[in-house]
């Protein structure tokens, strides 16, 4: 067993208001800290390790998580560095939150930010959400599912 620290990011641009309506939560973005520093799928950026302290100035949550595989995990890292960034799976999400409809992305051709988290998770033995596709998880449905499972706070 080993954990995994998740990070969820409250911004306050106009995007992340709206993302928090849609979602009817507080969090906009989330990454993972993995490869040195925060994974983490961006729009104009695609997926890439930023700095762990990129988000000092922001409200942020962070979540210890329980994973069985953390080489799988990993590897599920290593895979998505420089992935283009997934606005159809971005959509996708919007619309599971919104009207609860469970639409398909590309796959692993781009991933969003909360896609990127759970296919990880998955990878590293922690089956987030089984229920939702990957490409239609947001940030908020990951905090949901996380929360109760935190091992430190």
């Amino acid at each position: 067993m080993a954990t995994i620290k998740v990070i969820f990011v409250h911004g306050d641009n106009c995007l992340s208001k709206v993302i928090q309506t849609a979602t009817h939560g507080e969090w906009d973005h989330v990454g993972i800290e993995m490869l040195g520093g925060m994974l983490e799928a961006l729009f104009n950026v695609g997926v890439t390790v930023s700095s762990l302290d990129k988000y000092t100035d922001f409200k942020t949550e962070c979540i210890d998580v329980f994973i069985t595989d953390p080489d799988g995990a990993e590897q599920e890292a290593k895979k998505f560095v420089g992935t283009s960034y997934g606005f159809k799976n971005f959509a996708g999400g919007g619309l599971y939150a919104i009207m609860g409809i469970n639409i398909s992305g590309d796959g692993e051709k781009s991933v969003d930010c909360s896609e990127l988290v759970a296919r990880i998770l998955r990878a590293g033995g922690n089956n987030v959400l089984p229920n939702i596709a990957a490409d239609n998880i947001t940030p908020n449905d990951l905090y949901k599912a996380l929360v109760g499972l935190r091992t430190t706070t």
